[in-house]
């Protein structure tokens, strides 16, 4: 999986390249003008030595089915520009720009003077969200599309997790807990590793500050990353961007298909069911692990879905044994993520109520997919989750994972909701 979020990342360096002893040239893509820019943004994910290097060759290989999204539809559509910053180790990372030539995807490095930027504050990453801006020449009605990947543990704040999951060096099947930021070690999904370093983390309230402060509403925000289609994290991103594309469960570390999603991606036109859809056809035709959820949701919507569910909150509550029969989405023991649906339909309301309630979520949730199963690596053996009900978001109301309940009440979600 790839996880916290933000459990973020990094202190990086940007590689600069000079060309000889005369001024840089600074390409602008294929046309001067900018109508969208789409950023794929791959922070360090492995430890502060370097000698662990987490999701890098996973984020790499996404990179380059970038690339050949863009070859297999014959180039960059006019005035679009995309570009690319991936931190090769943590003290190395590169800022390059895609362009066609001839048929040909070519790598453009940026040229700009850089200084060391420390991407694990809000400041530094809108420091590079800026500088994107500047080079691209985007204007007040450019576009923008984001692509976070990387490690993911839904809306948790990392300070509030002083023992982390961990796989055992001696017992795959054994459940072990190392101390503070020890590194997972399994490696199947991008969850390995989100809370391995605490300086590589970010939390998602200082994503979503990085982003407005950098003057930007993004069009889209993809977090490859695992459990990041949950209310609380929608929420938090609400003035960030206007969609939200994640997943409800844990991602394989491959992340998503780059290659046959690119058409999709577009920021001027975005197509989320197509996303969507690109997501289902890779993952349901894998031979083995054929697993995954992705879900886009409207965050214009999220306000209103607060509203219904503070007048649930205020009328109803689950009890012990109900809430043992709520779908689960995730692998955390306690659970953490809930199907938000299944949570309200055991909170047992009126017909009328949840009427409504449907209403305003299916608002919220443009698309979604998910295979029958999900899968989950968190403890160090295949967990496979059997899926009756994924209505595209899930809710952490419900839980009683000790971790999870020192930070919950703290989210805005939940201030916004009880």
């Amino acid at each position: 999986m790839r996880k916290i979020l933000f459990h973020f990342t990094l202190l990086l360096t940007v590689v600069m390249i000079l060309a000889g002893c005369s001024d840089p040239i600074i390409y602008t893509g294929n046309d001067a003008e900018t109508s969208s820019v789409i950023i794929m943004y791959l922070p360090w994910t492995g430890n502060a030595s370097g000698s662990d290097e987490g999701l890098y060759s996973a984020l790499a290989n996404n990179a380059i089915a970038l690339e050949q999204g863009i070859k297999q539809i014959g180039g960059i559509p006019q005035g679009q520009k995309v570009m690319v910053f991936i931190s090769e180790s943590p003290t190395s990372s590169e800022l390059y720009q895609l362009v066609t030539k001839d048929g040909v995807v070519e790598k453009i490095p940026v040229n700009n003077q850089y200084s060391t930027y420390d991407f694990g504050t809000p400041a530094g990453l809108s420091s590079l969200l800026k500088e994107i801006k500047h080079y691209t020449h985007a204007t007040n009605s450019t576009k923008f599309g984001l692509i976070m990947g990387g490690h993911g543990s839904g809306w948790t704040q990392k300070e509030i997790w002083e023992k982390y999951p961990t796989r055992s060096t001696t017992d795959r099947a054994k459940r072990d807990t190392q101390s503070s930021w020890a590194p997972p070690q399994f490696t199947m999904t991008r969850f390995m590793g989100s809370v391995a370093d605490k300086q590589y983390a970010l939390d998602l309230n200082e994503i979503a500050s990085a982003i407005m402060r950098a003057g930007v509403k993004l069009q889209y925000l993809i977090l490859d990353d695992c459990y990041m289609a949950n209310v609380e994290t929608a929420y938090t991103f609400r003035n960030a961007t206007h969609y939200l594309v994640a997943s409800t469960s844990e991602i394989l570390k491959e992340g998503m298909p780059y290659k046959i999603m690119y058409p999709a991606l577009n920021p001027e036109a975005p197509s989320f069911v197509g996303m969507t859809k690109a997501f289902a056809t890779h993952y349901n035709n894998k031979k083995t692990y054929a697993l995954g959820a992705l879900s886009a949701i409207d965050c214009s919507k999220i306000e209103a879905l607060a509203e219904e569910m503070k007048v649930l909150n205020g009328k109803y509550k689950v009890s012990a044994e109900e809430a043992s029969n709520i779908q689960i989405l995730g692998g955390f023991n306690p659970t953490i993520f809930f199907d938000m649906l299944s949570y309200v339909k055991h909170m047992k309301p009126t017909v009328a109520e949840l009427s409504s309630f449907k209403a305003k979520l299916q608002e919220a949730v443009i698309a979604s997919t998910c295979t029958p199963t999900v899968y989950s690596a968190i403890y160090g053996i295949d967990n496979f989750i059997p899926i009756a009900e994924n209505c595209g978001l899930t809710i952490s109301d419900p839980t009683t994972h000790p971790t999870a309940l020192k930070g919950l009440q703290h989210t805005e979600w939940w201030g916004a909701t009880h």
